[in-house]
């Protein structure tokens, strides 16, 4: 037998995690039976993942973004899991709703993508910063004008930049900008999911409330603008758990009670990840194994919170900490209330190819202010309708 090879997505800190994580499992193995884990930067992940696929390099199990699942699925390079091993995880009933849902798993009867971490999206915010400024919290952020309006307040206040969202970031970017198109009413695709939306009023209405957000936004040439909100120099953050590790990890943070929490404009973007088998892996009851000891409720109660992510099983998320502590729950609050990015064949194609229009833009906003935003948005999004409708045709 050779080892288990096992790829997370992240940085070398994830998988010095990972590895620390799986040492008592690895220690009841024989030596040359052992997971051996490696890292793929989330940057590289999807023209990583479609190398592994094209050139059937793909051995072992991996962590999957969500959207990427159905590239795979497509490409013919994943093993799916048989009832008999789906049932050995606890089911469909196991994992949360939108653990469940925000991947494009099921394909033709069979599950080949099991859920294991979620990834809730929301704005953050101080309260007694918002209360000195005149701000309700309760109706600041209802709507896209809302919040606008709030924002107006806190320049006035003496925060000429009162909102952090790190734009310089495509991906993360992309995703935010679909709150405010879902806030609209906007849709990516027609219901039956054979045209492509983007070009439809409601979704290019969204995209303008999302982009006016630029003159009130912590300039990308600062530091990070989530140390901007952690040290209280803007009073708004559009962030997840990596942007409250600190808080997270002290109970007794002094600034707790002054953390507030909301959905952006419409349902909050609710990303995660995923654990596949490649079917070119020889060792496929190892994997399984492994699949299984990481989604159990041992491991789903401890290693999510120490990479900042909620976990996919529902009873852990139903029990402390992840039901008493007033930031982890208001976390599960935010995913229970989310949505997933479009889980469509080629899901990880059109994230891409969305989340590249929005950093253009983006691009454009910040270096051009006075551009006709409206006429931009409409030439991006029918750029993009011509090419996500090749597919669907």
């Amino acid at each position: 037998m050779s080892p288990l090879k096992f790829s997370v997505c992240g940085s070398e800190r994830e998988a010095t995690l990972m590895r620390t994580f799986l040492e008592p499992y690895n220690t009841l193995r024989p030596p040359k039976e052992r997971v051996e884990v490696t890292n793929i930067p989330w940057e590289e992940d999807k023209e990583t993942f479609t190398q592994m696929a094209l050139y059937n390099r793909g051995d072992g199990i991996a962590e999957v973004g969500a959207p990427i699942v159905s590239d795979l699925i497509a490409m013919n390079a994943l093993r799916p899991f048989s009832e008999v091993e789906l049932a050995s995880l606890g089911g469909t009933a196991a994992f949360s709703k939108i653990a469940w849902e925000n991947a494009n798993r099921v394909v033709d009867g069979q599950v080949w993508a099991i859920p294991w971490l979620v990834d809730p999206r929301g704005l953050l915010y101080w309260r007694d910063m918002l209360a000195e400024a005149g701000v309700d919290e309760q109706k600041a952020f209802q709507s896209a004008e809302n919040l606008e309006a709030a924002l107006i307040r806190l320049q006035k206040s003496g925060y000429p930049s009162p909102m952090s969202l790190h734009i310089g970031n495509t991906f993360v970017t992309g995703q935010a900008s679909c709150s405010w198109v879902w806030g609209a009413g906007g849709e990516f695709f027609s219901p039956d999911g054979k045209q492509a939306y983007v070009t439809q009023p409601a979704f290019l209405e969204g995209l303008q409330s999302y982009f006016r957000l630029a003159p009130y936004l912590v300039p990308e040439n600062q530091s990070s603008g989530l140390d901007f909100f952690m040290n209280r120099q803007c009073a708004i953050a559009y962030g997840s758990m990596w942007a409250l590790s600190e808080m997270i990890s002290t109970p007794d943070h002094p600034l707790r009670s002054q953390l507030g929490m909301a959905v952006s404009p419409g349902p909050v973007y609710a990303g995660g990840s995923s654990l596949v088998i490649w079917k070119n892996t020889h060792n496929e009851q190892e994997a399984v194994q492994l699949i299984r000891h990481l989604t159990s409720r041992e491991a789903q109660a401890s290693y999510p919170l120490q990479i900042e992510h909620l976990p996919a099983r529902q009873e852990i998320l139903d029990q402390p900490p992840f039901s008493t502590d007033p930031v982890l729950s208001g976390f599960v609050r935010l995913a229970n209330g989310g949505r997933p990015f479009p889980t469509i064949k080629l899901g990880g194609l059109l994230q891409t190819l969305y989340c590249t229009s929005i950093g253009r833009i983006w691009m454009r906003v910040t270096n051009e202010p006075e551009m006709d935003l409206k006429a931009t948005l409409q030439n991006e999004m029918a750029l993009l309708s011509r090419r996500i409708q090749t597919w669907l045709d």
